[in-house]
């Protein structure tokens, strides 16, 4: 009985750090994503400019 408990503690644990890397990755693109369009917008009104 205790093993079992033991067994379901750890999917939990293990559930948990998947969500959590997930999290982080999709923080991580959104970050990219906004870097990636201030780096456009830079670069358009770079060319507005010329």
């Amino acid at each position: 009985m205790k093993d079992k408990k033991l067994v379901m503690e750890k999917k939990e644990q293990l559930m948990m750090e998947k969500e959590e890397k997930l999290m982080m990755e999709k923080e991580e693109c959104l970050v990219m994503k906004k870097e990636e369009r201030l780096v456009m917008e830079k670069e358009h009104e770079l060319l507005q400019k010329e």
